[in-house]
């Protein structure tokens, strides 16, 4: 593992030249808070490099069928699966989280993976009836050039490989920039498919900040995806409107987790604790708002947070929860439970720590606060659940619905039409009835409404649609 740190510290780019005189930046693992390495991000050089380089590899990537470029990607699947260990441990020091969370967040990946890649032997077209006789109709994908890749630090290796896979099945060339706090495991991620086959023009990572995500949004690329926040997101929208630029957005989520009184409140508990503080609450589809029948809440409460003694916290291996992503995150949620004390709500702690550092957060319940407030309908990204109480149907659905986000949500009641019909009324892009708020799957197209995204889907078969064009091709056959 150190081994493959000491490799990255050697050239952090992959198939991009690059400049010494770019600035460097440190990370610091939120673990031990021992500085990992010092790393060099893009600027106006890389970017132009890393843009020319897959300009001048997408003419013979794009010209490779389907089959292969399927082949090619299932021998990147078995590599990754190979290099497990080295990157569950990478993972673990760069982000925190538990060897186990890592090594199936892989896995997750690579299953991924190998679906894109089965789908290379699938059909990529249709056949149209057409008015005319004798005219043959075909609609086919058309891969769209060069691709810029821009992911979030929380699931680092099903965030590259929902990108990458169906960027480069569809035939285009990739320019990959991870967080700056994952830059390890993006190499490792960029190396690996380089070493099975993927050809590092067609593949290339760029370390960088938000500084380089910028220089590279306004570049000559032809799609941006991006996955990350609300605001980021929106500034990405305004740059590429002006440039008719092709964008797949996934942005935050203020989900709920909606209670109704027949539930069976400690199945409910269980799915509470997975969806509002597995991965320290760094899900965009986490569970953070907790919406509870009046007459269950004072149960539901106390069962949740006797529940949550079992539960430890910190950095050691055995935690259910690490710590989150930076002493600076671990602040800015400080900041956001002392503003909730002040707008009058009371907290609750949860867990028991099991080893510290700054970034280290305990996972925190939020009762009390007004539902009109930002504080209670804002993206929160740590460990912290708010909860809130509704009486009937229709105001459960409105508490559900008064967020501008539209991510997941969950609907937990025995009563089957109950279900069924505030599932259908809640405005969010994946409802789970009786289920966590997240839990997305591999072959599930996976997006929201509202503020959460624009209308685009990530994974799913579905995302080769997103990551190509339909082009008709009409052949006239006269008859004489």
């Amino acid at each position: 593992m150190v081994n493959l740190i000491d490799q990255a510290q050697t050239y952090w780019h992959i198939g991009i030249e690059e400049n010494f005189d770019s600035p460097s930046v440190q990370r610091i693992s939120p673990l031990s808070e021992e500085v990992l390495a010092s790393f060099k991000i893009g600027r106006e050089f890389e970017v132009s490099r890393a843009v020319l380089n897959a300009r001048n590899s997408y003419r013979d990537w794009s010209s490779l069928t389907f089959v292969k470029r399927g082949q090619i990607l299932r021998n990147a699947c078995k590599l990754l699966e190979e290099r497990s260990e080295g990157f569950a441990a990478i993972v673990r020091l760069e982000t925190g989280k538990s060897n186990e969370l890592a090594k199936g967040e892989l896995e997750a990946a690579v299953e991924f993976g190998y679906m894109m890649a089965a789908h290379g032997r699938l059909p990529i077209g249709k056949v149209l009836p057409s008015g005319i006789v004798g005219k043959n109709v075909q609609v086919a994908r058309n891969p769209l050039g060069v691709c810029a890749l821009i992911v979030s630090f929380n699931t680092p290796l099903p965030n590259y490989a929902w990108k990458v896979f169906p960027a480069l099945l569809s035939g285009n060339t990739a320019i990959l920039k991870p967080s700056p706090y994952t830059p390890f495991s993006a190499w490792l991620f960029g190396k690996t498919l380089v070493d099975a086959g993927v050809p590092e023009g067609v593949l290339q990572v760029l370390q960088g900040d938000g500084v380089t995500g910028n220089l590279l949004v306004e570049s000559d690329i032809d799609l941006i995806s991006f996955t990350g926040s609300n605001g980021a997101g929106a500034e990405i929208a305004t740059k590429a409107s002006g440039r008719i630029v092709k964008t797949i957005l996934e942005l935050g989520g203020s989900n709920p987790f909606i209670v109704f009184e027949d539930a069976k409140i400690d199945n409910a508990i269980n799915f509470v604790i997975q969806s509002s503080f597995s991965n320290s609450g760094q899900r965009c589809a986490a569970g953070s708002r907790i919406l509870l029948h009046n007459s269950i809440q004072e149960i539901f409460i106390e069962k949740l947070v006797n529940a949550m003694k079992t539960y430890k916290f910190g950095t050691s291996e055995d935690c259910f929860m690490g710590p989150v992503i930076s002493a600076d995150s671990a602040k800015r949620l400080k900041d956001f439970e002392n503003e909730c004390k002040q707008a009058g709500a009371s907290i609750k702690s949860l867990g028991q720590e099991s080893g510290t550092s700054h970034a280290v957060v305990q996972p925190k319940l939020i009762v009390g606060l007004d539902s009109g407030l930002e504080l209670s309908q804002q993206e929160i990204f740590g460990p912290i659940a708010r909860v809130f109480t509704f009486e009937t149907e229709d105001e459960a659905v409105a508490l559900a619905n008064s967020t501008r986000f539209g991510l997941t949500a969950a609907v937990w009641t025995e009563n089957h039409n109950l279900a069924v019909r505030v599932a259908g009324r809640v405005s969010a892009g994946l409802v789970n009835i009786n289920g966590p708020t997240h839990s997305a799957e591999p072959n599930m197209p996976f997006g929201g409404f509202g503020a959460s995204g624009n209308g685009t889907r990530e994974a799913g078969i579905e995302s080769l649609n997103y990551y190509s064009d339909q082009k008709i091709v009409a052949t006239f056959n006269t008859i004489t």
